[in-house]
């Protein structure tokens, strides 16, 4: 079988008590807020521990590849790639999207380059994992 990509109703929950009380011994409150790093911190917890099938990720860009009326192995012109991650799903405002792909791309003015994020002309999604994100198969 395939692995899951999504957590379980049981495995939501625990990571939703996680983050409420994972402050509460040393401030005394429930916590209802956390940022992108203690997201990432909680997925890295709670993924699955055999990784997630290199499969479910190449049908994954296949699915954006073809929102763009692409083939699966075809590069995403920049501005759709960008305006792709500002728009779909959990939406990410200039400033965050700068954020997470200045390490990727090698941003160092964030100020600079706000159009572009200093991202190639074409985005070659095979390329974006196993070099930037550094994914293998």
């Amino acid at each position: 079988p395939r692995p899951r990509l999504h957590p379980s109703e049981k495995e939501r929950e625990d990571m939703i008590n996680e983050v409420k009380y994972s402050k509460f011994v040393q401030e005394g409150h429930i916590e209802s807020v956390i940022d992108v790093y203690e997201l990432f911190k909680l997925y890295m917890n709670h993924r699955p521990y055999k990784g997630i099938d290199m499969s479910c990720l190449q049908e994954a860009l296949t699915t954006m590849n073809a929102n763009f009326g692409l083939l699966s192995d075809q590069p995403i012109p920049r501005r759709k790639f960008i305006q792709f991650l500002k728009t779909e799903g959990d939406m990410m405002k200039t400033r965050d999207l700068i954020k997470y792909l200045a390490p990727l791309f090698a941003i160092e003015d964030e100020e600079e380059d706000q159009e572009n994020f200093n991202l190639p002309e074409q985005i070659d999604l095979q390329a974006f994992l196993h070099k930037h994100l550094m994914l293998r198969q």
